[in-house]
């Protein structure tokens, strides 16, 4: 009966996504069944969705306690500890599935992100074969896949993928990414008129997962909660100190953001932490209950779950999200430094397009939508930097490109760090970088815009989106004498 209750509960609360609502139910099903493994693996899923990923592992460390050894345990456990930022052990957990269950795949696709986040693509890239030797349908594979090849596929893979995408029994979550990497095995032959039609597709069965989902993008609701954000009080502030001090690196994904992290991360004294959802989370805690106080307690919920730091003092979160918490960061963290990101706005938004992004993206599917995203964006970046004169590292991508030597010397010390050699070279580090931009990030720094003239006949709407909102076409920025309109 016991067990009847508490998965019951679960269920309530994760067919809702209800991931606080999931761990309460959770530990208390725990507390009345301490060696209830079920429990433990619906806290563990709780604890992950919000991000808090070293104590998901923990979680799921009691399910493999009280089960008996299994590969899929030992690979679930994996994939936890890649989202953890544990590589070894890692390693170790998927290693050891794959010796009980060499035909593993789900082993196998996360032994490939294992391998790319690493540098070591050809391993990558055979890991991802024989996980889709095994399953010809295994999404995940195929997605990494083509990232791993520029989107360079094999006829019959490309074939594969077609079906995948046209089959309406399939589900929805291996349609979509079979779709994406279909357009660009297209874009990568020259395809351009086909592949945006494909990614156009991919776009559409994303609209169509989000209706069932009961997700849409609506700008004004965007608008408006952006201008809650900037009125919550930016005082008082903590204490500036205490170790370790994050440096966040914000603006629009695509903007640049891996390339000055990978920078960054290449410093003895800094550890990459990735996109953390932490601060969102906090975020989104605060427009709930604007009259609470954001404390001690607050800065120390955000550095929970680090994990080993290797001795390294400074931490960053590339979040690009983490834009609209300039005012919580300005509280919480007071001397963190925060670098601003920007990109010729045009190939910032063909990128965001051309990629398969989380459900929290909903406005990437149209591309009226991401012009005016982008915008708000735009005007955001502006009030902070009204609000807050002098608060952020403002970097232009393509300067940081064209002269990467001097542009990572002055963002260092922008960041009150000593200059160290190896940020000159982020590409060598051997630190893994746990992004989807892992394979360009290795490659040697260019000025990386060179998609949107091909595609700028169907970009139409994109632009106009853009200019209407004030967006300067080759900064990013708003224009000179736009307003942001958000105080």
């Amino acid at each position: 009966m016991q067990d009847r209750r508490g998965g019951l509960a679960c269920d309530f609360a994760r067919d809702r996504r209800n991931w606080p609502g999931l761990e309460h139910a959770a530990r208390a099903w725990i507390s009345r069944r301490p060696d209830q493994p079920l429990a433990w693996r619906e806290a563990a899923r709780a604890l992950f969705e919000m991000g808090r990923h070293t104590q998901a592992v923990k979680a799921f460390e009691r399910v493999q306690a009280l089960e008996p050894e299994s590969a899929a345990n030992h690979a679930a456990l994996g994939g936890l500890l890649l989202h953890a930022l544990d590589y070894e052990a890692a390693r170790v957990e998927l290693e050891q599935a794959l010796a009980l269950d060499p035909d593993h795949v789900g082993a196998l696709s996360d032994q490939a992100t294992l391998f790319t986040y690493l540098g070591r693509f050809a391993e990558a890239e055979a890991a991802c074969r024989a996980a889709l030797e095994r399953n010809p349908d295994h999404a995940p594979a195929f997605t990494l896949l083509s990232r791993l090849t520029g989107g360079r596929l094999t006829e019959a893979e490309t074939a594969r993928l077609s079906r995948i995408t046209e089959d309406p029994r399939a589900p929805l979550d291996r349609r979509i990414p079979a779709a994406f990497a279909r357009a660009h095995a297209l874009d990568a032959d020259g395809k351009v008129e086909a592949a945006f039609t494909a990614y156009g597709l991919a776009h559409a069965l994303s609209r169509e997962r989000d209706r069932l989902e009961g997700r849409a993008y609506d700008h004004a609701t965007a608008v408006d909660r952006a201008r809650r954000i900037v009125a919550l009080p930016l005082a008082p502030a903590q204490p500036p100190g205490g170790s370790p001090r994050p440096i966040f690196v914000v603006g629009m994904a695509r903007s640049g953001t891996t390339l000055v992290e990978a920078m960054l991360a290449s410093h003895t004294r800094v550890f990459g932490a990735g996109e953390r959802v932490i601060l969102p989370g906090l975020l989104e805690a605060w427009l709930a209950r604007s009259d609470a106080a954001p404390d001690a307690a607050w800065a120390r919920a955000y550095l929970e779950g680090l994990g080993d730091l290797g001795g390294r003092d400074h931490v960053t979160d590339k979040m690009p999200r983490n834009l609209e918490s300039v005012g919580l960061i300005t509280r919480l963290f007071p001397d963190a430094p925060i670098i601003l990101m920007r990109r010729d706005p045009v190939e910032t938004c063909l990128s965001l397009y051309r990629q398969e992004f989380s459900r929290d993206w909903a406005f990437v599917h149209d591309l009226a939508d991401l012009g005016r995203a982008y915008g708000l964006t735009a005007r955001l970046a502006a009030h902070w930097a009204r609000a807050l004169p002098g608060r952020m590292i403002e970097v232009q991508y393509e300067t940081l490109a064209e002269d990467f030597a001097a542009e990572a010397r002055r963002i260092v010390a922008a960041c009150g760090l000593d200059w160290d050699a190896a940020c000159e070279s982020p590409s060598k580090s051997p630190r893994p970088i746990a992004t989807f931009s892992t394979v360009s990030a290795r490659s040697p720094v260019r000025v990386m815009n060179d998609r949107a003239e091909a595609y700028r006949p169907y970009l139409g709407g994109l632009i106009g989106a853009l200019e209407a909102e004030g967006v300067d076409l080759t900064t990013g920025g708003l224009k000179a004498g736009v307003e942001s309109g958000l105080a």
